[in-house]
């Protein structure tokens, strides 16, 4: 995702804003998807930072489904995410005209890099959407990245409270 606006207090310091995408609002708007999903979630891949470099932040959005559902419904799938694209299209030019609007799929978030002695260290946790109790069910905040899903998952989207604190080990 482009930066929106970059700015440098010192030079050991850097800002930006940029937009990011609100998946659950995707699920929502989209019935095809929501109603075929499997689980959607999402990710923010690493990023290296040099202030020599023109700054590149991303942010992957998985949605899974099932083959049969693909060759089912593919279509249908397609209209809705180009219709979506459409009008992130749209608020993407709005947000850039006016730096207080704000979209159905899309906000500004900030990210902020500090240099700490050689290395650059990155904050860009608001490019993250916090999970949320109204979230539909198939938004998953985090893409489960273990191979046993059951044991390994903190917080499952029907329930509305952490399965166990990391802090909490019960043995």
């Amino acid at each position: 995702m482009p930066a929106h606006t970059q700015s440098s207090f010192d030079e050991d310091y850097r800002e930006w804003r940029v937009l990011t995408v609100i998946p659950p609002n995707l699920l929502r708007a989209a019935p095809s998807i929501s109603n075929h999903v499997i689980y959607a979630s999402e990710t923010l891949p690493y990023v290296g930072f040099t202030p020599k470099e023109e700054a590149v932040f991303k942010k992957h959005m998985n949605l899974v489904f099932s083959r049969e559902t693909l060759a089912d419904a593919h279509e249908e799938i397609k209209n809705d995410l180009e219709q979506i694209v459409q009008q992130m299209s749209t608020e993407s030019d709005l947000v850039a005209r006016d730096s207080l609007a704000r979209g159905r799929f899309l906000r500004i978030a900030d990210v902020h890099a500090n240099k700490r002695g050689d290395a650059w260290h990155l904050e860009r946790s608001e490019l993250e959407t916090p999970f949320r109790e109204d979230h539909p069910v198939e938004y998953w905040t985090r893409k489960p990245s273990s191979a046993d899903l059951i044991t390994d998952t903190r917080r499952y989207p029907w329930i509305p409270v952490d399965i166990a604190s990391e802090d909490e080990v019960p043995f």
